[in-house]
């Protein structure tokens, strides 16, 4: 019986360890409204992403929904607690469509619990 109350505080302890090394993403802001463009041009924002996880965070893949925008970023890994700059460029010229227009970045994470972060884009034109 003893052996056994054992074995479960050590699975227990085990699940407990790994439970808290994670990485964790955290995006600033988590979107960005350009308001009304008054010129069609390219827009520049920077957005800080972070890793607040107890382990270090992988930037798999990122995506647009649209080749308008454009996002660089210096590397891919981040141990606990580094933050990095993520530069935005959105070519309004690229554009067709008037009105309140919205554009996404997907950032594909190893974080467990944000696997994907999207980021929106709104201006208006």
């Amino acid at each position: 019986m003893k052996k056994l109350i054992l074995s479960i505080i050590i699975i227990s302890l085990s699940a407990m360890v790994y439970a808290s090394h994670n990485p964790k993403i955290e995006i600033t802001p988590e979107s960005w409204d350009f308001g009304i463009a008054t010129e069609i041009k390219t827009l520049t924002h920077k957005f800080q992403i972070k890793n607040a996880g107890d382990d270090t965070l992988k930037i798999k893949h990122i995506t647009t929904s649209c080749d308008c925008v454009v996002v660089a970023i210096p590397f891919r890994k981040l141990y606990p607690n580094e933050i990095i700059e993520l530069v935005v460029k959105f070519d309004l010229k690229q554009i067709k469509a008037k009105g309140k227009i919205k554009r996404d970045i997907i950032i594909e994470t190893d974080d467990p619990e944000n696997r994907f972060k999207i980021i929106s884009l709104f201006v208006e034109l």
